[in-house]
């Protein structure tokens, strides 16, 4: 994971990231985003909930294809 340098947004998703082997497939994704900051799951939750922290502007399709990319399921919660 980055540290955050910069002012950025946090994203959350609803996702179906319980497994290890789906995370292995979002996690090299995640991390080569340029601005994609911080990011979790968690796997306790119902939604399996993915926190993302990005820079202000990033668009919150541009994290839900990366995502359905790697063969996952993602949609943004409502605030």
């Amino acid at each position: 994971m980055r540290t955050i340098d910069n002012p950025a947004d946090i994203r959350v998703f609803r996702t179906n990231l319980g497994e290890d082997a789906q995370l292995r497939l979002v996690q090299p994704l995640l991390d080569a985003h340029p601005a994609v900051r911080k990011w979790n799951v968690d796997r306790h939750d119902v939604d399996q909930v993915l926190r993302v922290v990005v820079l202000p502007g990033t668009l919150s399709e541009e994290i839900i294809r990366l995502v359905q990319e790697a063969g996952c399921e993602c949609e943004e919660l409502p605030d």
